[in-house]
């Protein structure tokens, strides 16, 4: 059995002034307070698609933000933070387990309750903390427009640079369907599965349309600083790896297209990364799509269909569409 389908909605775009880490995570905060959506329709915080932004400042510089969903029993919360000082603490997870200033991090948690810091080995006082994933780095290039998503239950952030039109990202959220009624195992007592995509710093971000492929986003890489993937046990603070199910070769464009022009989308099916390579879960309302360039959006007549995120800024590449649901 499905879940409700989530409607993904773009926030507006957020030019940068700076390549500092401070300034894209206030790149991140300036969005998420936006009383409108990039298509000009209003934005009303905790209701509908809207999360609940906060910040965590130190001195004069944003290192956290902190985001509550509108809806959802298990009180989630997704956090991306940064900063550009030295010998700090946070609770990183394996394999990216290595502290790195001027990084952009991101984590989740489930059935949290008062917010700490990010700094802390327990950000919220309760409840479980996925741990922090890289999303981003200053070593991994000027960053110049930061462009954010958001649904009921997850929300997406991405990274443009200037250098060689690249892009960094993460998912985070009650990011999986299980497809399945099954609370014990197959999911959390609400049906869902919380986790994290990432793209890593090391690399630029690619999607893959070659779902045999183990190195673009959506998939998990044991390295650090690579892309991750991942999920809350159901009813566990630990984490499980998981990765795309690869059961195709490349697809050509004309595999995602019709004869009479019709544009086609593709569930992501995810497994477990790691022996018995169950199936996971299908990524909510996230479609493999054909190649196009990032920021592209999806319509037919007047009605947004969703909205593309592909690899480069400039040329048709590999990309994910965020549907808003309305098809």
């Amino acid at each position: 059995m499905s879940l409700p389908t989530l409607n993904w909605k773009a926030l507006p775009l957020v030019t940068l002034t700076s390549g500092t880490i401070n300034a894209v995570i206030e790149g991140i905060y300036n969005a998420f307070t936006s009383s409108i959506y990039l298509d000009g329709s209003p934005r009303v915080t905790g209701s509908a698609s809207a999360w609940t932004i906060a910040q965590e400042v130190s001195g004069s510089t944003i290192e956290a933000v902190w985001c509550i969903a509108p809806t959802g029993s298990l009180n989630q919360r997704v956090i991306l933070a940064g900063s550009s000082r030295t010998g700090l603490t946070p609770q990183l997870a394996s394999p990216d387990t290595v502290y790195a200033p001027a990084t952009l991090y991101v984590s989740v948690a489930k059935n949290a309750s008062t917010y700490t810091s990010w700094n802390n080995a327990t950000p919220f006082s309760s409840g479980s903390f996925f741990g922090f994933w890289k999303t981003w780095a200053t070593s991994s290039g000027t960053p110049q427009i930061v462009r954010c998503l958001e649904s009921q239950e997850a929300i997406a952030v991405f990274i443009q640079n200037t250098t060689a039109n690249a892009v960094y990202g993460c998912i985070a959220g009650a990011i999986l369907d299980p497809e399945s009624t099954d609370t014990g195992i197959d999911s959390e007592t609400d049906n869902r599965l919380y986790g994290i995509v990432t793209s890593g710093v090391s690399v630029a971000m690619t999607m893959g349309n070659n779902l045999n492929a183990n190195t673009p986003m959506l998939n998990h890489q044991a390295t650090t600083g690579t892309n991750h993937t991942g999920i809350f046990t159901p009813s566990s603070g630990s984490i499980k790896t998981i990765s795309r199910n690869a059961i195709m070769n490349t697809l050509d464009i004309e595999e995602l297209t019709t004869r009479s022009g019709r544009l086609i989308k593709m569930p992501i099916i995810q497994k477990y990364a790691s022996s018995p390579f169950n199936f996971a879960g299908r990524l909510r309302e996230i479609w493999v799509f054909r190649d196009a360039v990032i920021g592209n959006t999806v319509t037919d007549g007047a009605t947004v269909n969703g909205y593309l995120i592909g690899t480069n800024t400039s040329a048709a590449g590999d990309c994910i569409l965020f549907s808003t649901g309305s098809n």
